[in-house]
């Protein structure tokens, strides 16, 4: 369970497995996936990764966040 007092949250985990990778990650069980955690084990020795999203907003506030530069726009 995720969230906190009267604002708790289901979370879905799935086990990942990808040639030298395993994941486990957890996204909001509600329908919308919202990605909530991931741990993963990458390589030999192990390496670990983990992360945690937190404060998500369902919106884009500023959209223009993904405008392409413009000197970029030429770049092959």
């Amino acid at each position: 369970m995720y969230g906190y007092g009267n604002n708790p949250s289901q979370g879905d985990t799935w086990f990942v497995e990808n040639d030298n990778e395993v994941a486990f990650v957890t996204v909001s069980g509600d329908g919308n996936c919202i990605p909530m955690n991931s741990n993963s084990f990458i390589g030999n020795p192990r390496m670990m990764n983990s992360i945690t999203l937190s404060n998500y907003v369902p919106n884009i506030s500023d959209p223009s966040m993904f405008d392409i530069p413009e000197e970029c726009k030429n770049v092959v």
